[in-house]
């Protein structure tokens, strides 16, 4: 699951908050831009996005 937790005023950043949906392992990312940072950064950190049978998009960490 992805939460869009809030965004710092200050630097513009807005902050997330992932929740795999395998094992609930949790990681919060700041980014300055938009989704597409935000899909290379969870990418980058060996996070997979799978959009499965029951057309939603599930979140798995790299250990699931």
């Amino acid at each position: 699951m992805i939460e869009k937790v809030g965004k710092n005023y200050e630097t513009g950043e807005q902050e997330f908050d992932i929740t795999c949906d395998g094992c609930g392992e949790d990681m919060k990312i700041f980014i300055d831009y938009g989704w597409s940072e935000l899909m290379d950064i969870m990418r980058e950190k060996g996070w997979k996005n799978i959009h499965e049978d029951d057309w939603e998009w599930h979140h798995y960490c790299p250990d699931c």
